[in-house]
């Protein structure tokens, strides 16, 4: 029994993982927070115009066909208005980067 739970526990961590960076650039003529996923607005993501941010952010490798990674991209000022947008990386891009414009209206993915 005890040697079980040894084994077991050596199992840890071994879950696969995917990092994605995530860039978000202030193309506003504007200062804008800007943030993504599980991040809120602080001073650290406060851009400037023409100022660029990245994040790498950790998800569980997924595979199959349609499986994909939600980026939950947000921009806004303290005490205003937030704006937000949700974006898919699919698995059968060959890339692990997105990168998110925000031009103080619309959050779009940059080519």
């Amino acid at each position: 029994m005890f040697a079980f739970l040894i084994g077991l526990s050596g199992c840890e961590g071994t879950e696969d993982v995917t990092k994605i960076t995530v860039t978000l650039t202030n193309t506003s003529k504007e200062e804008f927070h800007m943030w993504a996923n599980y991040e809120r607005a602080d001073p650290s993501n406060k851009l400037k115009p023409g100022v660029k941010r990245e994040k790498v952010f950790t998800y569980k490798t997924k595979t199959g066909e349609d499986a994909g990674y939600i980026i939950s991209a947000f921009a806004g000022k303290i005490d205003d208005k937030v704006f937000s947008k949700q974006f898919v990386l699919k698995t059968d891009q060959p890339t692990d980067q997105i990168s998110i414009n925000f031009d103080g209206v619309n959050l779009v993915q940059a080519d």
